[in-house]
């Protein structure tokens, strides 16, 4: 990821507990801005973004294939016996293709 990583908004969630923060960025894994949270009292919010940068939207490619795997082993039993109604192609969908049928807001 080129260039530098900056968390917008970034704000306590609960004036109870300052340490709880959170802030909004992309995430290059889903292609979407996300909202993070993170605890300061555990890492910076300079640490936070370094992270984010450097470990969560850099996933080598082996974690990847093994979340999709995951994904599908998941969505295949849950299938298998819920009758919910579920999106056209996910059925089918393996590999990194499943990736378009997941979504996240949160991490």
């Amino acid at each position: 990821m080129p260039g530098n990583f900056y968390l917008k908004r970034v704000d306590i969630e609960d004036p109870a507990d300052e340490d709880r923060m959170s802030g909004f960025g992309f995430l290059d894994f889903f292609q979407c801005e996300v909202e993070y949270h993170f605890s300061a009292q555990d890492m910076s919010l300079e640490e936070a973004e370094l992270y984010i940068k450097h470990v969560l939207n850099c996933l080598p490619d082996n974690t990847i294939n093994e979340i999709c795997k995951r994904s599908y082993e998941w969505k295949t039993e849950k299938m298998s016996y819920d009758t919910a109604e579920y999106p056209a192609g996910l059925a089918e969908a393996e590999g990194k293709g499943i990736l378009a049928f997941m979504s996240v807001a949160d991490v």
